[in-house]
């Protein structure tokens, strides 16, 4: 940021695409009963690898720079995942909760809630 002029700094949620490890989000789709070390209430902000990678191309070709919280327009619970991919996991007991952002000067790039993000994702790379 001190070097360059055009620095451009991303503050992502949950990354999920197709090179992402094996997590929680993904035990909670592929597994119908996981075991999970967080709690039902544990919240997260999923954005998909191709929305950053879509915005650092547009963020190239139109000069676009600064710092942005690059995430989508909702968090989702642990339980709302479960109940989206209609498992039965065992929760533990530590919440983790990711803060809320600020999206308004992404809102032209990303708007899209945390579940569109996994759907898509769930349609483009789990089929």
């Amino acid at each position: 940021k001190n070097k360059s002029q055009n620095y451009l700094i991303l503050r992502c949620g949950a990354i999920v695409g197709p090179t992402m490890r094996y997590n929680t989000l993904l035990k909670l789709m592929r597994e119908k009963k996981p075991h999970l070390s967080l709690n039902k209430h544990s919240q997260f902000n999923y954005i998909l690898q191709d929305d950053i990678n879509n915005f650092i191309t547009k963020a190239i070709n139109n000069n676009i720079c600064g710092t942005y919280d690059f995430v989508s327009t909702t968090n989702m619970s642990l339980l709302d995942v479960a109940d989206y991919f209609k498992c039965s996991p065992t929760y533990g007991s530590y919440t983790y909760t990711t803060p809320k952002f600020d999206i308004l000067p992404l809102a032209p790039y990303i708007n899209k809630t945390s579940e569109q993000v996994i759907k898509e994702f769930e349609e483009t790379y789990e089929s």
